[in-house]
């Protein structure tokens, strides 16, 4: 069953996360996408961003962190999470205090 493009960066994040492969995620943010396209994620989505940025950060491997992040920077005015907007329920998690504490 192919992936709805609207929940493709979650998809591409639950796959970096279980499997350590970045390849999928590097590609689909370098291809030709549609950044106006609202990007759909559930509750957990901010919880797997940290999990996936914290473990690439603690391995040294800034440049996995950094391409996650980009994703979240290409998508961030449209991310929409359980229909509100995306940047606020980040803010409101917490995931930015944790960015800027960690970094």
């Amino acid at each position: 069953m192919p992936v709805r493009q609207d929940a493709q960066l979650e998809k591409l994040i639950d796959e970096t996360l279980k499997k350590s492969e970045f390849q999928s995620l590097e590609e689909f943010l370098q291809g030709d996408i549609n950044e106006d396209a609202c990007q759909k994620c559930t509750k957990q989505f901010i919880n797997k961003l940290d999990k996936v940025i914290r473990r690439e950060l603690d391995k040294n491997n800034v440049k996995n962190a950094s391409l996650v992040l980009s994703g979240l920077h290409k998508f961030g005015k449209t991310l929409s999470i359980q229909a509100a907007d995306g940047v606020t329920v980040m803010i409101k998690q917490g995931l930015v205090d944790k960015i800027s504490i960690k970094m």
